[in-house]
This record gives C-alpha cells, sequence and structure tokens, in this order.
C-alpha cells in the first residue's frame, strides 16, 4: 500500500531557502510516494508562501502552511532557539486526525534516499523514534533531567513522531507543563523537554536516519557504536548539518556538504556567506589553518577525510556514497 508521507517542517523567512533544499532533496529521492509537506510558522512574507508553494507544486509534492500563534509558546524558555523551535510539539494538535504519524526535520537537513521505510515502521507502543544525539555520552544530560541514563538522549532534528499515541497520552500539553515547570533544568530546550517525556515511549532510529559530523569526531561514540557506522557511511537517508551549516564558509566541514549544494544548485539563489563580519573572519580562518595541520583543539573547523576516517577506524564497508 502506498503510504502518504506528511513530513513537517518549522521555519521562517531567513530559512526558507535552506529548508527548499531539504524540500529538493526530498522529493527527488522519494519519487513516486505520495508527499505532503506542513509548514510551520508564525511569520511568513506573501513571496516565501508563493515560492514554497510553487517550488513543491513543481516537484509534484503537495503543501499545507499551518500558522502557529505566538500566545502558544507563552512562557516558554527559548534560551538561544527561536519560538519557532518549540512549533514542532504542537503537531498532534494542528494535524488532522486522519494523520497518525508524521516526520518532523529541520530545515538544515537532506535526504539522501528513499524514506519510506520510516512511514512503515511499527510505531505501536512508541511516541516517536529519533536518533541518539552524541550528548547521550553525558552523565550530565540526565543527572539535570533526572531520567535513567540507559534511555538515551536523542536529537529533535528528526522525529518520527506517532500522533496517535501523542493524543491519546497528551504529550503535547505534558511537554509544555514539564518546559514551564522546570525552566532552570532546561539547556536545550524543546530537546530537554521532549526527551523527558517521552523517555521511556521513544524508540531509537538507526544512525543513518540523522547523520551527523558529531559522530564523527568523538571516539567514545565511534566504539559504542562501530557497527552501525558502516551503513551509515554507505547509506546516510537524512543528513543533518547541526553545527556546521553549509552554507557558511566558517561551517561548512560536514563531511556530506557536497549534497547539499547538490540539490541547492536545483533550489537556486543559496549562496555560500561569511558566519560572521569584520575582524571574526581572519579568526575564523586562522582556526581553520590551525585545524588543518592537526592542533586538535581547532580539528572541528576542518571536513573530515572519510576515507582516512574508515582506515583509522577500522570500518568495512561494501561500497561508499560520497
Amino acid at each position: 500500500m502506498d503510504i502518504n508521507m506528511n513530513i513537517a517542517y518549522s521555519i521562517n523567512d531567513k530559512y526558507v531557502g535552506y529548508c527548499l533544499v531539504s524540500i529538493c532533496s526530498l522529493l527527488a529521492n522519494n519519487n513516486g510516494r505520495d508527499v505532503t509537506i506542513h509548514i510551520l510558522y508564525d511569520e511568513l512574507q506573501e513571496g516565501s508562501i508563493k515560492r514554497i508553494s510553487e517550488f513543491v507544486n513543481n516537484k509534484g509534492g503537495k503543501i499545507a502552511f499551518h500558522r502557529i500563534k505566538e500566545s502558544s509558546v507563552e512562557g516558554l524558555i527559548l534560551a538561544n532557539w527561536p519560538k519557532s523551535a518549540w512549533y514542532r510539539v504542537f503537531l498532534p494538535i494542528i494535524l488532522g486526525q486522519e494523520i497518525d504519524r508524521v516526520l518532523y526535520l529541520d530545515s538544515d537537513t537532506v535526504i539522501s534516499g528513499p524514506i519510506s521505510e520510516l512511514f512503515d515502521m511499527d510505531l505501536n507502543g512508541h511516541s516517536l523514534a529519533g536518533c541518539l544525539d552524541i550528548m547521550t555520552l553525558e552523565d550530565e544530560i540526565f543527572h539535570r533531567l533526572e531520567y535513567p541514563k540507559e534511555s538515551g538522549y536523542i536529537c529533535s532534528g528528526v522525529l518520527m513522531m506517532n500522533l496517535d499515541y501523542f493524543r491519546k497520552n497528551d504529550l503535547t500539553f505534558k511537554i509544555m507543563s514539564y518546559a514551564r515547570e522546570n525552566a532552570t533544568k532546561l539547556k536545550y530546550p524543546d530537546q530537554d523537554a521532549i526527551n523527558y517525556v517521552c523517555h521511556d515511549s521513544k524508540s531509537l532510529l538507526p544512525l543513518k536516519f540523522e547523520t551527523m559530523n558529531s559522530y564523527f569526531r568523538n571516539d567514545a561514540f565511534i566504539a559504542a557504536h562501530r557497527n552501525e557506522f558502516a551503513g551509515m557511511i554507505e547509506d546516510p537517508r537524512i543528513i543533518h548539518y547541526a553545527g556546521c551549516p553549509p552554507w557558511f564558509i566558517e561551517t561548512n566541514t560536514h563531511i556530506y556538504s557536497n549534497l547539499f549544494w547538490k540539490y541547492a544548485r536545483d533550489v537556486g539563489g543559496v549562496k555560500l556567506l561569511h558566519f560572521s563580519k569584520g575582524i571574526t573572519i581572519p579568526k575564523n580562518i586562522v582556526k581553520f589553518l590551525l585545524g588543518k595541520i592537526g592542533v586538535a583543539r581547532y580539528s572541528s573547523h576542518c571536513k573530515i577525510n572519510l576515507k582516512k576516517f574508515i582506515i583509522e577506524n577500522n570500518i568495512s564497508i561494501q561500497k561508499r556514497q560520497t
């Protein structure tokens, strides 16, 4: 049976172009599937709405816009994140009862293969499914949020959400209530609250569904998940550019940044920019050069050599997607 794939993004005008890159990659690699894109926003210019609508329709997808009232996030901690970071938790309320699951994606993602298996997976008894965040290694997270480390800590940038489970268990209300009542505990607002409330009902996705650079830079994480790395390198279905957006010169270091630009060319109007201005530009150049000559402290400023990584970590693969 051809299941309708519902995909949601939360954006503002600043991220329209980057979101379109993600949508472009999604539709290109899931051709023939019935795909509906849901855009969550509080303010979008008419030009942005028209641009997104025309692009999705021309690529064979369907589009729906859902405006969120700013009052909905009143009292929720933001820290350094935009208020739109909270909008994903409203999806069980926003989307109709006929939609029982949705894939939420941050706009800094690229889909590099079919993802229909996410919509076919068994989510009975689970609120959502997501990939482990590198911070799952940190004891501080679990001491602060007060739940068992064995439950793990997932990244909220890619979430396969079981909307029926959310509705039956009133999880949107519980997540928001927890966030308001425990504001001093939250460092990564929506992500912390989602992990706490769903810690005993979530399911883990294979790492290939949210390939992040941080995975490749942490020896302890590599050792703990070595068996998954081969599959992730061979077939990274969803790539998340968390912490290193490829549209900035200074952070264009993701191991799969080339795939972003592959789809950006089809979208058009996406440019490589400087992350910062003035004196910080030469400072970042110096950090990059220090990383290139092997100063470990600045290694995050350099792109990972995938071939070297495979050899050094004794990872056996049959093929490699670049």
